[in-house]
């Protein structure tokens, strides 16, 4: 009888250990493989539980599917998308596997250098590349890949955009360096937004339904200097929310469909802090925005590299404004990624220097409470 009791606790424990990741939250985590100290090995893999538990961190890519500078990963139900920046510029797909192991599909190439983002279309089988460039600022620009049935990509772009641009920051702007897209939908028209850190520009495009290429709509120039990196689209689609990484500001920018074009209204540091007085230069990197599904309060967050925080922005007056309310420590050296989960309870940060992702809950009000660290070397992209 003893044993019997024995095993069955043994099964319920080992069910229990389990079940307790099913209902779960998957991370993935890109690392540099060949720049970081110490590098990473490729893409890793945990878990975050619905109660909050956190699963041991283990890598997802082995042997021939190993992936070179994962640093920017796209998730689409069991696929991996990740952009390898590299010289050769390379787009990895995965198939995520039961065990949470990634196998390689495709490899596909931008036709430019050192891709560092993508964007899938919204409403066609299109893939948004953003190609840096190398560092003299050559062979940056857009490149767009068919997406087949299976969800793999096209081996070659289906089109090409070279930037060619230039600002005054003589060490990060004496070419353009394409870093950050995104897209929105309005009228059953999806538009395009790119930004050239090294231009100092935000360029509109239409995605045209036919030819599935994108269309120039404008250009507009931002703050000299300003380096803009990422991009967000307001809840409401009137606003699009700009992260400058060179002068360490957010920028908004209004934005009318019936010209296509981007207006100016305003900037602010992203920091509490003056980076002035900080030891070293401010650059702040991602940004992301969260829900309150209690009181229907929109928040923004933002990393920020150097003074190392995480900064929290309340969208007000109809989400032309953004107040900056609130600044923590993010646990870690260099935050460079930030992603929320799709309930809007965790937020989880990339630390690069520090070789650390930092997990946050995001309580009712948008404030952030720290929970733990998972170690990782160099990670510089994370996604749900």
């Amino acid at each position: 009888m003893r044993k019997l009791l024995t095993q069955h606790v043994k099964t319920i424990f080992a069910f229990t250990l389990c079940c307790q990741f099913i209902s779960s939250n998957e991370v993935y985590v890109g690392t540099y493989t060949e720049w970081g100290t110490p590098p990473g090995h490729g893409i890793y893999h945990f878990n975050i539980s619905d109660a909050g538990q956190i699963s041991p961190i283990t890598l997802a890519t082995h042997g021939d599917d190993k992936s070179l500078n994962p640093t920017y990963l796209l998730k689409d139900h069991d696929l991996i998308y990740s952009t390898n920046e590299l010289e050769s510029g390379q787009i990895t797909t995965y198939q995520s596997n039961i065990n949470k192991t990634l196998s390689k599909i495709t490899l596909s190439s931008s036709k430019l250098a050192n891709p560092v983002h993508a964007l899938k279309s919204k409403l066609y089988p299109v893939m948004i590349v953003a190609n840096y460039g190398n560092a003299a600022g050559e062979e940056s620009g857009i490149s767009l890949l068919q997406i087949n049935n299976d969800g793999t990509l096209d081996a070659k772009p289906l089109q090409v955009i070279p930037y060619h641009d230039h600002s005054i920051d003589p060490e990060r702007q004496s070419g353009s360096h394409v870093h950050g897209i995104e897209s929105t939908v309005i009228h059953g028209v999806e538009y395009v937004f790119i930004c050239d850190l090294g231009g100092d520009t935000i360029t509109v495009y239409r995605l045209d339904g036919s030819t599935h290429e994108l269309v120039l709509l404008s250009v507009i120039k931002t703050i000299a200097g300003a380096g803009p990196r990422h991009a967000l689209m307001s809840p409401n689609k009137k606003y699009l929310y700009v992260v400058n990484e060179l002068n360490s500001s957010i920028s908004v920018f209004k934005f009318d469909i019936n010209t296509g074009k981007l207006t100016y209204i305003s900037s602010q540091p992203t920091t509490l802090s003056s980076p002035q007085n900080s030891s070293e230069r401010n650059y702040p990197a991602e940004l992301v925005l969260s829900k309150n599904s209690t009181k229907h309060d929109y928040y923004l967050y933002v990393s920020n590299r150097g003074i190392n925080s995480i900064a929290k922005f309340k969208l007000k007056q109809n989400e032309e404004m953004l107040k900056l309310q609130n600044e923590y420590d993010a646990f870690g050296n260099y935050p460079r990624d930030l992603a929320i989960d799709n309930t809007g309870e965790y937020l989880v940060a990339a630390n690069q220097l520090s070789n650390n992702i930092s997990i946050f809950k995001i309580d009712h009000s948008g404030e952030l409470d720290f929970l733990q660290h998972v170690d990782v070397n160099s990670p510089v992209t994370v996604t749900f």
